[in-house]
């Protein structure tokens, strides 16, 4: 399976990674501002992003390869980012859960300012962002798709927890059909 955040900076998109509490053993979690930041010492900078993005697709490909599940945590704001990711994903035959977090502009603009100074999205940048922000669609590839409007509420997090256990089965049966 494969898991797509999709949301702004400050929107909460790594907060409800950890509120889900996947199992290691099931989900692998790429974080290309992790990898950024460990590999590299930099929260961002262009110089490096085609360097990123190469080894994101291979761990997600290595990954897919293993059978196992990625969570892939970055912006994805965009149908053509995205779409990468999908096609890889279909590939493998994985299913593909969309997360959009769906959070007012205003109250990610004030989560990002309490942010770390190293993390915290110059304005100017996040309103670039905005602008590009594209809701993802089923057309897209998804399997599913998860419209989160506030990544505090606990039920929001059920509902993610739900679908990942729908498609999860489904998959199963997939493959055991694939292997009969």
């Amino acid at each position: 399976m494969l898991i797509l955040n999709i949301g702004l900076p400050g929107s909460g998109k790594s907060t409800l990674i950890r509120q889900l509490d996947l199992p290691s053993s099931l989900f692998t979690v790429i974080t290309p501002d992790r990898i950024r930041f460990e590999q590299f010492g930099v929260t961002y900078d262009q110089r490096i992003e085609p360097q990123i993005w190469m080894i994101v697709r291979a761990l997600m490909h290595g990954h897919f390869e293993l059978d196992r599940s990625v969570y892939l945590d970055a912006t994805n704001l965009m149908p053509h980012w995205r779409k990468e990711w999908i096609e890889l994903a279909g590939q493998f035959k994985q299913c593909v859960l969309g997360i959009f977090l769906d959070i007012p502009y205003e109250r990610v603009q004030a989560q990002n300012k309490l942010r770390p100074p190293e993390w915290t999205v110059p304005e100017e940048v996040m309103a670039e962002m905005f602008q590009q922000l594209q809701p993802p669609e089923a057309v897209e590839g998804f399997d599913r798709i998860v419209r989160i409007q506030n990544s505090q509420d606990l039920s929001e997090v059920q509902t993610i927890k739900e679908a990942i256990k729908l498609l999860s089965q489904s998959e199963t049966s997939k493959k055991i059909n694939r292997e009969v």
